[in-house]
C-alpha cells in the first residue's frame, strides 16, 4: 500500500476529485469536514460538493447498507449483551463480574477474528478452553439469529468487494492511523483487486518546532501550571491551543475544577453548566446527570433503602414534580432523627402522611399519593424484554412525577433528549439479544447504559481543546501541552487478554501484548505529539503523595524549560496571596427572648448555655443543628432509652431494697428477663421504626446481663431505700424559663431523706455537678423543688459494661456508695463551697444566672473548653470558633 505524507491540500483536492476519505475516529473526521468547508470559503466558494470524509466504523456500517444487510449488523453493546448471556447460561449466575468478563470475552473474539488466530497447536488453560466453548455458542448465535457483529461486518464486506457486489471509489484514503490493523490491510489488498486505490495518509511525524519538558511538583502544580500557560496565550489571543491528558478519565473532575478556576472563574459559581473557554473531549456518564440520576434512583426504588438514596430523592427537584420542597426537606431531616441506616419505602410513604407532632412540618400529601402508586412497580413480578419495559418504566417515572414542573436549561434539556433519543432506543435494540428480565435486571441495564453513554452538552467552539492521548491524531495546533508524561504513563504496562493465548498474542504482535508492542505504539504516539503543533511543551509531576515519579524515558532527554504564565486567576489562590483585610465584628449578642415564649430543648438548653453560649443560642433560639448521623443497628441514645425503660419497669416490681435483698441471683435473673421484654415492648411502640427481631434478640440480651449486674454489683450495696418515684414528670422553673422534666427515679433514704438519681450510659464527672459553669445542670434543677434539709443528694447511674457505679455528691459520705459527702469533696472545696446548704444554693444562683443569659440573646463564642464543648458539637461550621486564632483549638481536639 502506498503511503502519503501528510498534506492537507492535497487531501483536499482529492477529495474534490472523488475520492473517500476514512478517518481513525469521528472527531478528526469532523475537523477535517470543518477544515475543508474553510478552505472553498477562503477559495470564494459559496457552494460545493460534500466531500465522501467519514470514520472507518460509519463506512463499514454503509457498506452493509449497500449491500441491503445493515439490519444484521449487531452494535458493540449487543453484542457484549450476547457473551453475557451466554456465559449467564453456563455459569449459572455464579460470576460476580459478569458484565466485565464479557466485555473481555467480546474482545478477545474480536482479536481472534481479525487476526485469524489459530488455536491448534497452542497450550491451553482451563480460561482459554471455557471461552472457546463460549466462542463456539456465541459463533452459533450469530448464525441462528443470521447476524453479524464487527469482526464478520469486516468479513461480510470485503468478500463482496472480492465479489464485485460493492462499488468502491477510484481512490480511498485512510487518514491518522498510526498503524493498519489487519482489516484495512486486507481492505487495500481486495481494493486493489477491484481496480481501486487505496493509501495511507498517517500523521506528521516529524517534529515542527520546540520541545520542552516541564516538571512539576505534583499533579495539582502540573495542571494549574497548564492552566496558567493557557490563560497567558489567551490573553495573547491564541485561537488554536491543544492539552494532551493521557488518563483524562480518571483526572477530568480535577482538571474541570482548575482549568475553571482559572480561565472561567464565574463559571465556578455554576458547575452543572460548561464553562467558557475551553472545551472537555471526554463527556460525563448520562447517569450522572441531574436528571437522569434522579430518573435511575426512582427505578431503582427497593423496599429497603439506605438513608442516603432516600434523601436525594426527597431533595431532588425531578421528583414529585418538585411540589412540596420545603415539607420534603423537613421530611429528609425527621428521617434522618430516626437514626436509621436504612428504612422502607412503605415507612417513607407512611411517614410522609403523618400530620402530628414534629411530623407536622413534614406533611406531604403529594408525596405520599406518588409513592404508594410507586409501591405497585417496587413489588411487581413481571419478567419482560428490556423493550417491554420501556412503557412502565416511563409510567413509573410519571407516577413519581419526574422530572417535575420547573423550566430546564440547555444541558438538562439535551440531557433528557439523550435519554429519550438514545438511551432508550439503546435498551428497546437489547430484545433480539437478551432474555425476558424482572424490574431489578432491566434497571440495572439501563444503568449500566446510562454509566457507558458519555454526554457533552452541545455548545459553541472554545480556542482550548482538551484532549485524550488517542484523540489526538491528525489534529493540529498553534500551541500544545502534553500533561502526566511519566514512565508509567507511556509506554504503558503490557495487558493481553486473560483469554487468548499470551504466547499467540506475542506471534501475531497483538495490541497491547507485550512491553515491546507497548514501546514501538509509544514511539508512535510521541512522534505524532511531536509534530503536532510548532512548540510542545510536555509535563510531568515529580511526587503523587509520599511516591516519588519519574518521567517517561521518551522525554526525558528533553531540554527543560519554565513557560510563561499568567497569574492565577482562581478566587481562593487570590484570596489568600492578597491576604485582603477584613472589618473584625463581633456578634455576641441576640435578640432577647419575649416574655412568655415557649423554648423546646429542655434542661439541654442550659446545659448549652454552660457549655457555650453561641451553641445554646444556635441551637434553641434558631433551631440550627445538623443532621442526625444514621447508624447500623441501635443508636446510644436508642439504647439508652431502653436501658431506662427496663430500670422503671424493675423498680416498679420491686419497690425497694428489702425486697431486692430477699432475692437469689437466680430470682433476680428471672425478674430481669421479664423486666426488660416489658421494657423494651414499651419502647418500640414509640418507635417510628422498628428493629429487626435478631437485632432486638442480641439487644435483650445485652441489657439482660447489663441490669442484672447492676442490680447484684450496685444496687444491691447500698444502704436500705424505698424507691418513691420512677419517670416522674414535673414542672420546674429556672428564672424566667420553665422546664417539663422527667425524673427518673426518686429513693427515700432510712432518715426519711430523698436522693434523685438518673441514669446514665455515657460518661460525666463529679466536677460538671459542681464547677463555676455547672456542665450538668440536669440533676441541680430536678433538686431545686426539694428542700435541702429534704435531700440528701444527687448521683448519676453508669451502666456501662465497662463502668458500673454513683457518680455525685451528697450531703454526707456513706449514703450512696462512691458517692462523697461536699464536706470531703476537694472540688467542692476548690469551688469555695464547704456544706451541703452552700451547695444547693449556688445551684440555684448558677442556674438563674445561666437562664438569664439565655434569655437576654447571650450567644458569645465562649466555649468552656474545646475538648468539652467542641470535640462532638455539630456547630463548627457556623461559629468559626477555628478562625478565632490561639493556635490551640485542633490541637486541643
Amino acid at each position: 500500500m502506498d503511503q502519503l505524507s501528510w498534506d492537507e491540500e492535497k487531501l483536499f483536492s482529492r477529495l474534490a476529485a472523488g475520492a473517500t476519505a476514512l478517518s481513525v475516529n469521528n472527531r478528526l473526521a469532523r475537523w477535517l469536514a470543518t477544515r475543508y468547508d474553510e478552505q472553498m470559503k477562503a477559495a470564494g466558494m459559496t457552494a460545493w460538493t460534500t466531500p465522501s470524509l467519514m470514520p472507518v466504523s460509519v463506512w463499514l456500517e454503509n457498506s452493509l447498507a449497500v449491500l441491503g444487510e445493515d439490519w444484521r449488523l449487531l452494535n458493540d453493546r449487543q453484542a457484549v449483551q450476547l457473551w453475557e448471556r451466554i456465559i449467564n447460561a453456563e455459569s449459572a449466575n455464579s460470576l460476580l463480574q459478569l458484565s466485565t468478563t464479557a466485555k473481555m470475552a467480546y474482545d478477545a473474539g474480536q482479536l481472534a477474528e481479525e487476526y485469524q488466530l489459530d488455536f491448534t497447536a497452542q497450550q491451553l488453560n482451563e480460561d482459554h478452553l471455557t471461552w472457546l466453548r463460549w466462542r463456539k455458542n456465541y459463533t452459533q448465535s450469530l448464525q441462528n439469529g443470521n447476524w453479524y457483529d464487527r469482526s464478520t461486518a469486516w468479513q461480510r464486506v470485503l468478500a463482496a468487494i472480492s465479489a464485485g457486489q460493492m462499488p468502491l471509489p477510484n481512490e480511498l484514503l485512510l487518514i491518522g492511523f498510526d498503524q493498519l490493523s489487519p482489516h484495512l490491510l486486507r481492505l487495500s489488498e481486495v481494493g486493489a483487486a477491484a481496480g481501486c486505490r487505496v493509501q495511507a495518509m498517517p500523521p506528521r511525524c516529524a517534529p515542527q518546532g520546540q520541545l520542552w519538558r516541564v516538571p512539576c511538583v505534583d499533579t495539582d502544580d502540573e495542571v494549574r501550571t497548564a492552566a496558567r500557560w493557557t490563560r497567558q496565550l489567551l490573553d495573547d489571543g491564541a485561537t488554536n491551543i491543544g492539552i494532551v491528558v493521557p488518563n483524562l478519565q480518571s483526572s477530568r473532575t480535577q482538571i474541570e475544577r482548575i482549568f475553571r478556576a482559572e480561565l472561567d472563574p464565574p463559571s465556578l459559581l455554576t458547575p452543572a453548566h460548561d464553562p467558557h473557554g475551553f472545551n472537555l473531549s471526554l463527556g460525563r456518564p448520562l447517569a450522572e446527570q441531574g436528571v437522569i440520576a434522579a430518573a435511575l434512583e426512582i427505578l431503582q426504588l427497593e423496599r429497603d433503602l439506605p438513608i442516603e438514596n432516600i434523601s436525594r430523592l426527597l431533595r431532588s427537584p425531578y421528583f414529585s414534580r418538585g411540589h412540596e420542597l420545603t415539607s420534603r426537606a423537613q421530611l429528609d431531616g425527621n428521617l434522618r432523627g430516626l437514626r436509621r441506616a436504612r428504612l422502607s419505602f412503605a415507612a417513607v410513604v407512611r411517614l410522609a402522611q403523618k400530620n402530628q407532632g414534629r411530623w407536622r412540618y413534614s406533611h406531604a400529601p403529594e408525596l405520599a399519593r406518588r409513592g404508594k402508586e410507586l409501591l405497585d412497580f417496587i413489588t411487581t413480578r413481571e419478567r419482560h424484554l428490556p423493550g417491554d419495559w420501556i412503557n412502565p418504566l416511563l409510567h413509573a417515572l410519571d407516577q413519581a412525577g419526574w422530572p417535575g414542573s420547573r423550566g430546564f436549561d440547555s444541558s438538562e434539556y439535551q440531557a433528557l433528549s439523550a435519554w429519550r433519543d438514545t438511551l432508550l432506543p439503546s435498551l428497546a435494540a437489547l430484545d433480539i439479544v437478551s432474555e425476558p428480565l424482572d424490574r431489578h435486571g432491566v434497571v440495572t441495564l439501563l444503568r449500566r447504559l446510562a454509566q457507558e453513554t458519555l454526554f457533552q452538552p452541545e455548545g459553541s467552539s472554545a480556542a482550548v481543546q482538551v484532549l485524550g492521548l488517542l484523540e489526538v491524531a491528525g489534529l493540529y495546533f498553534d500551541h500544545l501541552w502534553v500533561m502526566g508524561m511519566t514512565d508509567s504513563a507511556l509506554p504503558e504496562a503490557a495487558r493481553p487478554n486473560p483469554f487468548l493465548p499470551v504466547a499467540l498474542q506475542r506471534h501475531f504482535h497483538l495490541p497491547h501484548a507485550d512491553p515491546e508492542q507497548e514501546r514501538i505504539f509509544a514511539r508512535q504516539i510521541m512522534q505524532r505529539l511531536f509534530a503536532a503543533a510548532p512548540q510542545v511543551i510536555l509535563s510531568h509531576p515529580q511526587r503523587e503523595g509520599a511516591l516519588e515519579l519519574r518521567p517517561s524515558p521518551l522525554i526525558a532527554a528533553l531540554p527543560e524549560h519554565t513557560p510563561q504564565r499568567a497569574a492565577s486567576h482562581d478566587p481562593a489562590t487570590q484570596f489568600f496571596t492578597k491576604q485582603p483585610q477584613f472589618d473584625l465584628f463581633l456578634d455576641a449578642q441576640g435578640a432577647v427572648l419575649p416574655a412568655g415564649q415557649r423554648t423546646f430543648g429542655g434542661t439541654a438548653i442550659l446545659k448549652d448555655q454552660a457549655l457555650c453560649p453561641f451553641r445554646a443560642y444556635a441551637r434553641h433560639r434558631l433551631y440550627t443543628h445538623d443532621f442526625e448521623r444514621p447508624e447500623i443497628g441501635l443508636d446510644a441514645l436508642q439504647r439508652g432509652s431502653l436501658v431506662h425503660a427496663c430500670l422503671e419497669e424493675v423498680w416498679r416490681q420491686l419497690g425497694d431494697s428489702a425486697s431486692l435483698q430477699a432475692m437469689s441471683d437466680a430470682a433476680i435473673d428471672t425478674l430481669v428477663v421479664a423486666a426488660v421484654a416489658a421494657g423494651v415492648q414499651n419502647e418500640l411502640a414509640r418507635m417510628p421504626e422498628k428493629p429487626g427481631a435478631r437485632l432486638l434478640e442480641v439487644e435483650c440480651r445485652r441489657l439482660e446481663k447489663l441490669i442484672g449486674r447492676w442490680l447484684r454489683e450496685v444496687e444491691r450495696q447500698r444502704p436500705e431505700f424505698q424507691v418513691v418515684a420512677v419517670e416522674q414528670m414535673q414542672t420546674e422553673q429556672v428564672g424566667a424559663l420553665m422546664f417539663q422534666v422527667k425524673i427518673d427515679r426518686i429513693d427515700r433514704l432510712a432518715d426519711g431523706r430523698k436522693f434523685i438519681i438518673d441514669y446514665k450510659t455515657g460518661q460525666v464527672r463529679v466536677a460538671d455537678l459542681i464547677g463555676d459553669r455547672l456542665l450538668e445542670p440536669q440533676l441541680p434543677i430536678y433538686a431545686l423543688n426539694i428542700s435541702p434539709h429534704e435531700l440528701a443528694g444527687i448521683a448519676f447511674g453508669i451502666l456501662r459494661s465497662d463502668d458500673l457505679r454513683f457518680v455525685g455528691i451528697a450531703a454526707h459520705s456513706n449514703l450512696v456508695p462512691g458517692v462523697s459527702g461536699v464536706e470531703k469533696s476537694r472540688i467542692a472545696a476548690d469551688e469555695g463551697l464547704g456544706s451541703w446548704m452552700e451547695l444547693t444554693a449556688a445551684w440555684r444562683i448558677r442556674l438563674e444566672a445561666l437562664a438569664a443569659d439565655f434569655c437576654s440573646g447571650g450567644a458569645a463564642v465562649a466555649p468552656v473548653s474545646a475538648a468539652q464543648a467542641c470535640r462532638y458539637c455539630d456547630l463548627s461550621g457556623f461559629c468559626r470558633i477555628d478562625e478565632q486564632g490561639g493556635g490551640n483549638f485542633e490541637e486541643a481536639l
